[in-house]
């Protein structure tokens, strides 16, 4: 399966471009990925269960230190999956998430 964020900030509203973050779990995947200029990211060929996740890598006027690791969990026949416990609805292949603290 592939999930798709978009990351927003609260700052402005809209998309953040260029943040990157790290999702890893305890089969070993490991991937580090970065969103594109509408705060799009998407993640490849992920299977269904729990990760580990944590910004690695802020845009350009955020800080660049001191983001603690998240717990996501994506369950098959779900629209939605949970960040640290918070459900968020996966809509029309999208999970938007804002800001990720930043």
């Amino acid at each position: 399966m592939d999930l798709t964020f978009q990351i927003f900030s609260s700052k402005t509203d809209k998309g953040l471009a260029n943040v990157e973050f790290t999702l890893w779990n305890d089969d070993g995947f490991s991937k580090t990925v970065k969103s594109n200029k509408d705060g799009i990211v998407l993640i490849k060929d992920i299977s269904y269960g729990d990760y580990g996740f944590k910004l690695t890598k802020a845009p350009e006027g955020y800080p660049q230190e001191g983001y603690r690791n998240r717990g996501l969990k994506y369950e098959k026949g779900n629209n939605e999956i949970s960040i640290d416990g918070r459900l968020y609805e996966i809509k029309d292949g999208i999970v938007s998430y804002l800001d990720l603290a930043i």
